[in-house]
């Protein structure tokens, strides 16, 4: 079986589809969304179809003598009166009701109940007993179907349950009172939730123990929260579960995350060079009705009609994202944003067939081109409609006012973050909360703005900063005052809403501090992800780094650290049998990484951004340093390990030297790997390169460092001399990136370790000098060129020749030389922004200077860590010659720096 979420979840609407000739079909809000991502409402009538209408009181079926309900609900409660009174109004003979609520479900939601095996298809035959009752004929036909209707697959690596896009994990404070126990137990049983969240944790599990099985997959089980370690528990001893394990053809990880524990990440307002720009989309363009993942985009602009609303209705329909073929939201969500409006352009541009692409492309030039060629073109627009659609989307998003409030909302994030360090405290940051709520319409801040900021404020202090108590009585007071002028007032706000619904300011306002409370608290049982603040003193803000990431970090981790948060749901089909459940007491947990695929769902949600770190987080975890176990090479990996969330990897030839290197470092409070390699054994090369693709699937921090120098007082011979160093500093290093430059990944960046003795001017001769830094050079040229050196020092005369009296000298030359062709040839790589540059360390106090440099080996490692972390996408440096002032040489021309 295929393992791809997009075809388990369209071979369902194939099920459906088979169901539907000659019927009424009826459509929830949520499976409709479903629907729309797998073909839409045509491929309901093009399977036979009579109609497709809205599940709900107001319809029926006229004429129509067989009916398909599509529910994502439990049928209990409204939902049930829905269909009663569909089924009642119309002269139905023939029902199918096809729900994603499983009969536990059903069960569940009905009775107060978990069912047994045994009992679980009660409350499913009195449904059907029922349905044949408002039918009046106990002699008409009904079917329930239990199938995965409510899947919608943004991408093969993503989807998301439209039905539970409100549900969020509770606090334990909300149990408080309404559990049978006195105080809320730390292992908590299903049965002592409130009934509601009982049928929402089994609801849940139910529909991810479907797609596990569409997907034919044998899961273990991980949960970091309360609610998802029920969902986890609940899953683990499931009735179809064991069949399923037994049976199943992949083994996966599934990753289950309780969302409330850190709310600050998704309000989080990103800078747009680490955004993702889908979600400043929905922050500022309105959800397509009855959606909870596309966006409404007003196509009016091109049309003859106006997208104003007249008596409620809107003549010209939104347009959306959602195309089968582009996966627009995806594209949305992981290029970078800086990208997006060129990319849309050259795409628009060669669907129209045209070549003038200007060098820089602005907003301004694809507005120009969505207005010269679609403009009332109606047939145009129907030829290049996704692509379309996704144009004018960006541009509504990108010009939208509402961006100003996001910034307004950013500057104050980055405040909180800002006093909150400089302190070592909250009272500042409640104090500027206080006056933002005063001070909101000359600010420019709505009140689900304020709201926002509170909740940011919240989860990101926790239990790690104290509140004074009078601070929050005076912030508590201005947002109550807020309520009560803003519930006058008849402007659109989401929580203005709410409160007109309950009708009591005092008491909304009262409930949102406690709940703001249990925020603060929600991660208090935490050991390791207790805290997502990270602070660096009170000169610099502080950093946000969310639990999500902070797990992820340690899930690829080589080094495999303790995660205490995280519990192991063992796999129940191992614990079948005696002997088994005591080997899994032997041993320790299993690691999540162990099977090639995770599926990761957090339940509450997750934005565009974290969707992107994700992925970035799996794809950057393997980083390496050659020759790396002392000196200069050392400094570099402690730079890295310090400052980039990865796996760094120290190799040296001597695996006893490398890893007393590594257990020093680790005394540090770092976290690097070792892995042996001696760049003179080609077996070790291969080996080595072997491990990394199996292990990480690419390289995205290359750092070539291994070299080797002669003393002055050296008694071998200069031709022994030239040949050793240049086999080490040159030919083996090329042999290095032969076997790891196919691995390097976009983005890459590569740092080979020259010298102040590789610049090109260390070479005394003349046409030497015009050959290295020709810019028709070939590395067969470059070869030669080293190998003639070679013969000049066996036969004696390379002064002669004009090549210095140093093999240390051309190798670094070489080096150099060779960083520049190999720059040329990532300019032509299809993997996109490979940059590597040759780095000058210094003149550093180490082995191969005799101790006698200036400099330490942290100023020493500074430039080429710089080099190495140098941000996607920046213009400069780019294939030069860095200085260990970071400065950028010129390699062929010089001066060289003193």
């Amino acid at each position: 079986m295929v393992l791809s979420i997009k075809y388990a979840s369209s071979s369902v609407w194939q099920e459906v589809c088979k169901k539907v000739d000659g019927a009424a079909v009826f459509v929830d809000e949520p499976a409709g969304e479903c629907l729309s991502w797998h073909g839409g409402i045509n491929l309901i009538l093009e399977s036979g179809a009579v109609s497709i209408k809205e599940f709900s009181s107001f319809e029926s079926g006229e004429n129509a003598l067989k009916a398909v309900f599509i529910v994502s609900t439990p049928l209990t409660g409204p939902t049930r009166m829905i269909l009663r009174d569909l089924i009642s109004n119309s002269k139905f003979q023939h029902c199918i009701l096809i729900t994603s609520c499983s009969p536990s479900v059903l069960t569940l939601a009905s009775t107060g109940k978990v069912s047994e095996n045994n009992e679980e298809m009660t409350a499913l035959h009195k449904l059907e007993t029922d349905m044949l009752h408002w039918m009046k004929n106990k002699e008409y036909a009904v079917e329930i179907l239990h199938l995965l209707v409510s899947c919608v697959p943004i991408s093969d690596s993503l989807f998301t349950f439209p039905q539970f896009s409100h549900i969020m994990p509770c606090f334990t404070e909300d149990l408080i009172g309404r559990t049978p126990y006195s105080s809320v137990p730390r292992n908590l049983d299903l049965e002592a939730l409130p009934l509601e969240l009982q049928v929402g944790v089994v609801h849940i599990m139910t529909t991810l123990s479907s797609l596990l099985s569409k997907l034919s997959a044998r899961e273990s089980i991980y949960c970091l929260g309360m609610v998802s370690s029920l969902v986890g528990s609940q899953l683990q001893k499931h009735s179809t579960s064991a069949v399923r394990l037994r049976n199943a053809e992949h083994d996966m990880s599934l990753l289950l995350i309780d969302r409330n524990l850190d709310l600050c990440g998704p309000l989080m307002v990103s800078p747009a060079v680490h955004g993702s720009l889908m979600d400043q989309i929905k922050s500022v363009l309105p959800p397509l009705p009855s959606h909870s993942v596309d966006v409404a985009i007003d196509m009016s602009s091109l049309c003859f009609g106006s997208g104003v609303e007249v008596n409620g209705y809107t003549p010209v329909s939104p347009g959306c994202f959602h195309d089968p073929e582009s996966e627009w939201v995806d594209t949305l969500i992981h290029r970078p944003m800086s990208e997006i409006v060129p990319y849309l352009f050259k795409r628009l541009s060669e669907a129209l067939n045209l070549k003038d692409i200007p060098a820089k492309v602005t907003q301004q030039h694809l507005q120009d081109l969505v207005t010269a060629h679609f403009d009332k073109n109606y047939e145009m627009m129907e030829k290049h409609l996704s692509i379309l659609q996704a144009s004018v989307g960006v541009l509504s998003a990108l010009s939208s006012k509402k961006n100003n409030d996001l910034e307004v909302v950013e500057s104050l994030q980055k405040m909180i973050l800002q006093s909150v360090a400089a302190e070592d405290g909250t009272n500042e940051a409640f104090q500027h909360l206080i006056g933002a709520v005063l001070e909101r319409r000359d600010r420019g801040l709505n009140v689900d703005s304020i709201f926002s900021l509170l909740v940011f404020l919240y989860s990101l202090v926790g239990r790690q900063f104290n509140i004074d108590q009078n601070l929050e009585k005076g912030l508590k007071d201005v947002v109550l005052e807020m309520m009560t002028e803003e519930v006058t007032k008849d402007k659109p706000s989401v929580i203005v809403d709410q409160v007109k619904e309950q009708g009591n300011v005092d008491d909304f306002v009262e409930k949102v501090f406690v709940r703001l409370g249990a925020l603060r608290n929600s991660r208090r049982q935490m050991e390791r992800y207790v805290n997502v603040a990270l602070y660096h003193g009170p000169a610099s803000p502080l950093e946000y780094e969310g639990v999500l990431s902070q797990l992820l970090f340690d899930v690829v981790d080589v080094t495999r650290p303790d995660m205490p948060d995280l519990k192991y749901k063992a796999n129940i089909s191992h614990r079948n049998n005696l002997a088994s459940r005591f080997t899994m007491m032997l041993n320790s947990k299993p690691q999540l990484v162990q099977n090639d695929v995770i599926l990761l769902f957090i339940i509450g949600g997750i934005t565009g951004h974290e969707i992107k770190q994700i992925n970035n987080i799996f794809r950057i975890y393997g980083k390496r340093v050659t020759g790396s176990n002392k000196g200069i090479g050392f400094g570099i990996v402690k730079n890295l390990c310090s400052q980039f969330k990865g796996t760094v990897y120290l190799t040296s030839r001597d695996v006893e030297r490398g890893k007393q290197s590594v257990e020093k470092l680790k005394q540090e409070g770092l976290r690097p790997a070792f892995h042996q390699l001696d760049i003179l054994d080609p077996k070790s090369i291969e080996e080595f390169a072997s491990f990394l693709e199996k292990t990480h699937g690419g390289i995205d921090i290359l750092v070539n460092n291994a070299a080797i120098a002669f003393k002055n007082d050296a008694v071998e011979t200069f031709d022994v001399q030239a040949e050793t160093t240049l086999k080490t500093n040159y030919f083996a290093l090329k042999k290095v990136c032969e076997a790891l430059y196919p691995l390097l990944r976009p983005h890459a960046r590569v740092v080979t370790l020259s010298s102040s003795a590789g610049h090109l001017h260390r070479i005394p001769g003349t046409e030497l000098r015009k050959r290295f830094g020709a810019a028709t050079l070939t590395e067969e040229e470059l070869d030669d060129l080293m190998q003639e050196f070679l013969r000049a020092a066996k036969a004696g005369n390379h002064s002669d020749l004009g090549w210095p009296n140093s093999a240390y000298v051309v190798s670094k030359v070489g080096v150099s030389a060779l960083t520049r062709l190999h720059h040329q040839a990532f300019l032509k790589d299809s993997r996109e922004d490979i940059v590597i540059n040759h780095v000058h360390p210094g003149y550093v106090d180490t082995d191969m200077t005799s101790h006698k440099g200036p400099l330490t080996i942290a100023q020493g490692a500074d430039a080429p860590t710089y080099a190495a972390l140098l941000p996607e996408n920046c213009k400069s440096p780019r294939g030069e010659y860095i200085w260990f002032t970071r400065a950028v040489v010129d390699w062929i021309n010089g001066p060289v720096p003193v």
